[in-house]
C-alpha cells in the first residue's frame, strides 16, 4: 500500500512538473515577452503588432483601448510623452512567472502572468493566427486574481 502511495504521488509530481512545463514553454508566452521588449523600447508600431485587429486591452489605470489601432494610438502618445517629460528609457527585468495556463480552444490560450518588477497580474487571451504565430487578443492589467486562488 504505502509502495502503490508512493507511486501515485511520484506520479502526480511528475506530471505536474510537465505541465508548469508546458505553461512556460507555450509559443503564446513568447509573444507576451517580446510585446514587453517593444513596450521597453517605445515602439508603439511593434507594440501594437503584436495583437490582433479586434484586440482589447485594458491598462493599469483602467483605460480602455479597443483594436489594434488603438492600441498603437494611445501607446505612440504615451510614448511621446514620456519621452517630452524626459522619463529614462527603462529596460525592464524579464521576470514573468507563468501562474497558470488555460486552453480554451485549439487557437486561443487563456494565462494569468505575474510580473515582480511591476506587481502587476495579467490575465492574457493569445489567439494563434492561421500563420501559426499567437497575437494577443485580450489584456487584462488591472488586478485580477491569480488561477486557482479561491
Amino acid at each position: 500500500m504505502m509502495k502503490l502511495k508512493f507511486v501515485i504521488v511520484s506520479l502526480f509530481a511528475f506530471v505536474f512538473t510537465l505541465n508548469v512545463q508546458a505553461q512556460e514553454s507555450h509559443p503564446a508566452f513568447a509573444t507576451l515577452k517580446s510585446a514587453g521588449e517593444a513596450y521597453d523600447a517605445r515602439n508603439a508600431e511593434a507594440f501594437a503588432a503584436f495583437f490582433t485587429e479586434d484586440a482589447l486591452l485594458v491598462n493599469p489605470m483602467g483605460g480602455v483601448s479597443n483594436g489594434r489601432e488603438a492600441i498603437f494610438q494611445g501607446h505612440n502618445y504615451h510614448f511621446k510623452q514620456m519621452e517630452e517629460q524626459g522619463v529614462p528609457i527603462e529596460e525592464s527585468a524579464d521576470d514573468w512567472e507563468v501562474q497558470g495556463i488555460q486552453e480554451l480552444a485549439d487557437n486561443l490560450v487563456y494565462g494569468v502572468v505575474d510580473s515582480a518588477t511591476s506587481g502587476l497580474t495579467f490575465g492574457v487571451l493569445f489567439e494563434e493566427q492561421a500563420d501559426g504565430n499567437w497575437l494577443i487578443k485580450s489584456i487584462q492589467m488591472t488586478p485580477i486574481q491569480q488561477m486557482g486562488d479561491n
